[in-house]
């Protein structure tokens, strides 16, 4: 009787985990959650730039489409343009805006206010079909502007 204890001790004992174990799971388990974390993160932030890309250049494309068509540069404003264009003046970062500035008979510039920095720089290096020039500045207000200039 005591053997038949002995095994019905033993069997206990081996079926459990140990603590040790039990501590190794879950961290694999957090490292495992945290990459998916990082991963969904910058997946996030590349829709914000491609939308932001995207949005950019439909504003230029329609805008140089509506300045071929009319003498009247100086007078169509931002909020103008961007009505004729079915576009929303907000952009995909929480609290960014688009413009259109115009800054001669023959260039203006799309730009988008209120980028988290390394976004701006993103697409500052980024090659602009569309642009002549571009820009990824930080305004008076401290906060991230990308600006793309594009001729007419």
């Amino acid at each position: 009787m005591v053997v038949d204890e002995k095994k019905t001790m033993n069997k206990k004992q081996q079926s459990g985990r140990s603590m040790i174990e039990m501590i190794g799971v879950l961290s694999i388990m957090a490292l495992v959650t945290a990459g998916a974390f990082a991963l969904i993160a910058n997946g996030t932030s590349s829709q914000k730039r491609n939308r932001a890309v995207d949005d950019m250049v439909e504003i230029a494309t329609g805008t140089r489409s509506i300045y071929a068509e009319h003498e009247d540069l100086p007078t169509i404003n931002s909020t103008t343009l961007l009505a004729a264009l079915s576009k929303s003046a907000t952009g995909p970062y929480t609290g960014s805006t688009y413009s259109v500035e115009r800054l001669s008979n023959t260039t203006f510039a799309v730009k988008l206010t209120g980028l988290p920095e390394g976004d701006c720089t993103a697409l500052g290096i980024k090659e602009w079909k569309v642009a002549t020039a571009h820009s990824c500045t930080k305004n008076s207000s401290g906060k991230w502007v990308i600006s793309i200039t594009v001729s007419k």
